[in-house]
């Protein structure tokens, strides 16, 4: 038991190093989401007066490097996405290991031991219900996964309606010719 108590300490000034660290990577994936979110609004902007004012957009270096950005951004954050879901796993497994070595341990009839066995598994279990892993105050969860790899996914149709409207243009200039 009095080790248990230990490992109970040990967690949370682990947990304090941890938030600091998380709170980093936060603000560093933050600055970059928000210089890459500035780069797709100048992009998006060059394609509005592309279509305003009727002139040809064509797929400029530009344009690739942006897409780029955004495609690597969006996948170093979804090993970010991933590693939160890894981590609540693991706490998940853990807790239940500490629940089957208490069950254990009760069978042996040592009760004590196994009350605070299911001490820390309830105190694990009430973390994963109220301190969810979270960047930027948004939980990482399958959710967040699906919304990037849509976003993903968008990104990669707008740019090849863009290829295929440069080949449309290229093939009606050849014919007209």
């Amino acid at each position: 038991p009095q080790n248990i108590l230990i490992w109970s300490r040990g967690k949370d000034s682990l947990m304090i190093l941890g938030r600091v660290y998380w709170l980093r990577l936060g603000i560093t994936v933050f600055v970059t989401g928000l210089q890459v979110f500035a780069l797709v609004i100048a992009v998006a902007l060059q394609m509005l007066m592309a279509i305003i004012s009727g002139a040809k957009q064509p797929l400029s270096p530009y344009t690739n490097i942006v897409g780029l950005c955004v495609l690597l951004f969006s996948a170093t954050f979804s090993q970010v996405v991933l590693s939160g879901m890894r981590f609540m796993r693991i706490r998940s497994q853990m807790r239940t290991a500490l629940l089957q070595t208490g069950k254990m341990l009760d069978l042996k009839r040592k009760k004590e031991a196994a009350d605070e066995y299911r001490k820390v598994a309830r105190e694990i279990e009430s973390e994963l219900i109220s301190h969810k892993v979270r960047l930027l105050g948004l939980p990482l969860n399958s959710r967040m996964l699906e919304s990037l790899f849509g976003s993903i996914f968008a990104l990669v149709i707008v740019f090849l309606m863009q290829v295929v409207e440069l080949r449309v243009q290229g093939w009606s200039s050849e014919t007209a010719n």
